[in-house]
């Protein structure tokens, strides 16, 4: 089954943003890693992922209707 989720990508990631962030189509039960497999986000550059707002690893799996915010890891001084 096809749903949609929301997908927010930030810092060096915005890149991989996809056409439609909002309404992005996905097979219910879609891991975060496969979600960065069909964006092309190389994994080694996220470092945070949060879905619906809680930090989760990349074996979550997706339902309809979730917010993703991926995040790379920020150098500072």
């Amino acid at each position: 089954m096809t749903v949609q989720i929301a997908v927010k990508l930030f810092a060096s990631l915005q890149r991989f943003t996809p056409a439609d962030p909002d309404r992005f189509p996905i097979a219910a039960g879609l891991t975060v890693a496969e979600l960065l497999e069909r964006l092309a986000v190389p994994p080694q550059e996220v470092k945070l992922v949060f879905v619906n707002g809680v930090k989760q690893d990349l074996n979550t799996p997706l339902e309809g209707g979730d917010r993703v915010g991926i995040f790379p890891a920020v150098g500072g001084g």
